[in-house]
């Protein structure tokens, strides 16, 4: 075999070489991605909740909107973490309760959570308030125990719940003048407020008055007031909700 012909097949051993070492790296690539995503999944790698702005009943607006809108928050959130693995963007985002834009976080490494804030809104195109887990399942806790049932006129009836400033520097919401749909608890952390959501009851008492007219607005009402008195962004939730999201980020 001439000189020519022992260089090809050497040349052609090491293509093949090449191309096995390229198969086995991709390979590896692609259980290493997976174990980080399987790896984040676990309690262990939920370091964060957040509460989306603006976020209604899911399905309800898929069907106003694009017939391929998500219609489920296991459908969108699973949209999400496919633009959050194409932008390579160090997190994964989970539903915990409801259709109202609760979710758990995952991340490998602790990060600041001003950072996780705009990671979230720059790669979904929404408005996030985000806390340590640490962080929320301490102020709710700590609101149940300290927040003090107002009294109401008849036929209404007080529901606890909670304004959030998505301002991560924000100091502890001042108390806004109080109303009839709303009374402010004197209740707060940095960037957190209870307040009393005044709900009509239906006539003859006993149940909340359900008709559009007599809800007077959800939790989200309660953001052009705080915007008004305070500028900046802010959500709320009701204390029902951010209870279970407590029960779900605090099973392993």
């Amino acid at each position: 075999m001439s000189w020519n012909g022992e260089r090809t097949d050497q040349l052609d051993g090491m293509a093949v070489l090449a191309r096995d070492h390229v198969a086995v790296d991709q390979v590896t690539a692609t259980r290493r991605s997976a174990s980080r995503r399987s790896h984040m999944r676990r309690s262990n790698g939920i370091r964060y909740v957040g509460f989306e702005v603006n976020r209604g009943n899911i399905g309800r607006r898929a069907e106003r909107g694009s017939p391929i809108e998500p219609r489920t928050a296991a459908a969108l959130t699973l949209h999400w973490n496919r633009a959050l693995t194409d932008r390579r963007v160090p997190l994964r985002i989970f539903p915990t309760y409801g259709h109202t834009g609760n979710y758990r976080i995952a991340a490998e490494q602790a990060l600041p959570v001003a950072d996780v804030q705009t990671m979230l809104s720059d790669t979904l195109g929404g408005d996030f308030a985000v806390f340590t887990v640490t962080d929320f399942v301490a102020w709710v806790t700590a609101a149940q125990g300290a927040a003090v049932r107002p009294a109401v006129p008849p036929g209404r009836r007080p529901t606890l719940g909670a304004v959030m400033d998505l301002n991560t520097a924000g100091q502890a919401p001042p108390i806004v003048t109080s109303d009839s749909r709303w009374v402010f608890d004197a209740f707060a952390v940095p960037r957190v407020r209870a307040v009393w959501k005044i709900d009509l009851e239906a006539p003859g008492g006993g149940r909340l008055d359900s008709s559009p007219r007599g809800r007077e607005g959800g939790w989200g009402s309660i953001v052009p007031v705080m915007r008004r008195h305070c500028g900046g962004r802010w959500t709320a939730r009701a204390i029902s909700t951010l209870k279970c999201v407590v029960e779900v980020v605090r099973t392993p």
